[in-house]
């Protein structure tokens, strides 16, 4: 099975119709994986978790970050990343990097067990 990162920079190299095609073929997931990333308290920051899951247990740093996210401001990634750090599902580890908590690999985990359920 392909890690996290594999996969997410597969979805960015495809097309914005190809990607439109697969959300409509699979969409019916979301409602699940909403429910679950609302349930999580970090709703509108689960794909920076998503990310720092990715490489776990490495540390994440707002490098690789902003390699995945290059449209985004650097400073934004960084409030989303110690945003995450504040709800204690990250800690800071050196000056940009931050490593996944237990709390936040959980948190993660029932967002993607959510959809996969959903996707039967």
């Amino acid at each position: 099975m392909p890690d996290h990162l594999s996969v997410t920079r597969q979805w960015h190299d495809l097309d914005k119709k190809e990607q439109t095609r697969l959300l409509i073929e699979y969409g019916h997931y979301q409602d699940a994986m909403q429910k679950a990333i609302e349930d999580s308290g970090v709703p509108n920051n689960w794909y920076a978790l998503s990310l720092a899951r990715g490489g776990d247990p490495a540390p994440f740093s707002v490098e690789r970050f902003h390699a995945l996210s290059p449209y985004a401001a650097r400073e934004t990634l960084v409030e989303r990343l110690e945003a995450l750090a504040q709800l204690e599902l990250l800690e800071r580890v050196g000056a940009d990097a931050y490593r996944l908590l237990d709390v936040g690999r959980e948190a993660v985990e029932d967002i993607f067990q959510a959809a996969h359920q959903a996707l039967g």
